[in-house]
């Protein structure tokens, strides 16, 4: 018959091993989850835990290895001791209630130990702490920050060993330990991202700032600029006074200067110079010696690398060209940066392209609109390799000059042209086409 001072030992220690598991598996997954920055910060502010969590922080690998050490230990050890202490438990019960068979009493309590030991062990020692300690990092981290340190100076052989040892083993690999590790892809970012949107952790507008952070370095000037037509640039020909007039009642303080046509840009002046020439020269001034240089980009650059340039030239606007040197548009540091926040608008700023709904499952368009927006917002898949706008794509597919009232039939939707601006569509209506049960979705 077991001692029965020995099995309550047996049944205290098993508890103890619960408990020692929970401590490692939310230290784990504390020092995974918690911010640096914000342990740093605590840090500044004298917190001694901080401190010591920051220790951990920086010997990350070190620190995990011991958290596996003590949950491998106590794993272990709980299966050693705490399965046969919860048997001895249950066989008097078992005893209890007629079983005399010790063959049939042994499985039992065998089996119903193992039972509740490995419940006690994934419920106490597993998830519990492991969501916990997701959900409150910072809190988790500081309380464990001391008692790990001194687990970390007697593990530190059996962590040297085990570090060694898979070292060799993913030796052949070519991977080394650490390496490689919080590392996360752009995908993996993104539901990131807007997991913690839909938590709540970030507003709508940090998750939409910090997925167009993303899909910045994908754009090239041309899916940026204001199109040729839309330029609003003067002629080196226009007299002094026509000059002063446009600079004091247009919307812009800087202005593309052309000689001839436009693909011939002499460069950009600044109302300021216009203004200043004009008070010191009352009599008239050449605009072509108050120019400035003006930035000449190709269609394709990235304005990742427009914008560095920008900053590095200090300049504020870039006339964009094709590969055959004809000028297609104009592109201002404030058009880059709306890539990341959004629309930047002033009192001088036209109304932006909209989608508007009619009602009836009707919707007015603007032809400025990219034809990817219109895609993404009518879940469509209207070609966009050859055209910009969705009014590109209307008169594209006419093959002449659009007409209002002119109807384009495209896949999944049916457009037709309200207004036209010379050879542009302006403003088109957008009906989405019903689909059959069958068809699928674009």
């Amino acid at each position: 018959m077991e001692d029965p001072l020995l099995s309550s030992f047996s049944l205290a220690l098993a508890l103890l091993l619960v408990g020692f598991n929970a401590f490692f598996v939310a230290a784990e997954f504390a020092l995974v989850r918690v911010r640096e920055s914000r342990i740093v910060q605590l840090e500044r502010e004298g917190s001694v835990r901080a401190a010591a969590v920051h220790e951990a922080l920086r010997d990350l690998d070190a620190y995990l290895s011991v958290c596996q050490v003590g949950i491998t230990i106590a794993s272990l050890g709980l299966g050693w001791v705490g399965e046969p202490a919860v048997a001895q438990l249950i066989a008097p019960l078992l005893h209890g209630v007629g079983i005399t068979d010790e063959r049939v009493v042994h499985v039992a309590a065998f089996a119903l130990g193992f039972s509740a030991i490995t419940y006690a062990h994934l419920v106490f020692g597993e998830q519990a702490p492991k969501y916990f300690s997701i959900q409150k990092a910072e809190g988790t981290s500081l309380w464990i920050s001391r008692p790990l340190r001194l687990f970390m100076y007697l593990f530190r052989p059996v962590v040297w060993v085990v570090n060694a040892s898979t070292n060799l083993v993913l030796r052949p690999w070519g991977i080394r330990l650490g390496e490689g590790m919080e590392v996360h892809s752009e995908e993996e970012l993104r539901i990131m991202i807007s997991s913690s949107a839909a938590s709540g952790v970030l507003d709508p507008e940090e998750r939409d700032y910090l997925n167009n952070v993303f899909d910045f370095g994908d754009r090239v000037a041309r899916e940026v600029m204001v199109p040729r037509p839309d330029i609003v640039a003067l002629s080196s020909d226009l007299s002094p006074q026509e000059m002063v007039q446009e600079a004091a009642f247009g919307r812009y303080t800087r202005y593309p200067v052309y000689e001839g046509d436009l693909d011939h840009v002499l460069g950009v002046v600044h109302v300021k110079d216009i203004f200043r020439a004009s008070l010191e020269s009352p009599g008239g001034f050449d605009v072509r010696k108050i120019v400035r240089d003006a930035l000449v980009v190709p269609e394709n650059k990235p304005i990742e690398q427009l914008l560095r340039e920008f900053q590095r030239r200090k300049l504020q606007m870039a006339i964009v060209i094709d590969e055959w040197g004809s000028v297609e548009g104009l592109v201002t540091i404030e058009d880059v940066l709306e890539e990341i926040v959004g629309e930047i608008q002033d009192e001088f700023d036209e109304e932006e392209a909209r989608i508007e709904e009619l009602g009836g499952g009707l919707y007015a368009v603007d032809g400025r609109i990219p034809i990817v927006e219109v895609n993404e917002f009518f879940e469509l898949d209207l070609p966009h390799e050859d055209f910009e706008t969705i009014g590109g794509y209307v008169l594209g597919t006419l093959g002449r000059p659009p007409r209002p009232g002119d109807v384009v039939e495209a896949d999944g939707a049916t457009l037709q042209v309200k207004s036209v601006d010379g050879p542009r569509v302006s403003m088109l209506t957008l009906r989405r086409k019903e689909r059959s049960p069958s068809s699928p979705p674009p």
